[in-house]
């Protein structure tokens, strides 16, 4: 019976050690002018995946951008969305945004929703593991109509606006 032998997993290798961190590091998309991208990237799939618990989540490389971006649904039935990990340190440019949501969107163009506003969603990372999503598109996109709940929960507020006015 051949054993191998188990690199055993410590606090301080599992991230390297990890089978999506090793595919991430495939791609070569290492930067020299930001070196936490890398460990962004699987920040930013491990929280899709374990924390908000989203569905057929992937990540793709972009020869491009030269970096690593990843497609995942938040619901079972809801449209793929196109997810771009960067850190804070990452400078970028109007010009960048657009060429962000351009090559995402062409790369990803048969698996996203026909006649969709093209879009892409950053997930800024910070060093200590905090991420914040932020979506940009391509053009103005109106806001979203507000719901049933919301209606009434205006009346409500204004309502009582009046009533304290009369007080």
């Amino acid at each position: 019976m051949e054993t191998q032998a188990y690199k055993k997993v410590s606090r301080e290798n599992w991230f390297e050690d990890h089978p999506k961190f090793k595919e991430i590091c495939s791609y070569g998309f290492n930067k020299d002018d930001d070196p936490g991208l890398l460990r962004s990237a699987m920040m930013v799939y491990l929280d899709l995946c374990e924390t908000k618990g989203w569905f057929k989540v992937e990540l793709h490389p972009c020869e491009s951008l030269k970096q690593v971006y990843i497609t995942g649904k938040p619901r079972k039935k809801a449209p793929l969305e196109v997810i771009v990990p960067i850190t804070v340190q990452t400078a970028l440019t109007m010009a960048d945004f657009q060429n962000v949501v351009f090559e995402t969107n062409s790369l990803e163009e048969e698996r996203l929703v026909a006649n969709s506003v093209p879009s892409v969603t950053l997930a800024i990372s910070e060093a200590d593991s905090t991420i914040v999503y932020y979506t940009i598109s391509s053009g103005l996109v109106p806001p979203e109509e507000p719901t049933e709940e919301e209606l009434q929960m205006k009346a409500q507020k204004k309502q009582k606006r009046k009533r304290n006015k009369r007080n």
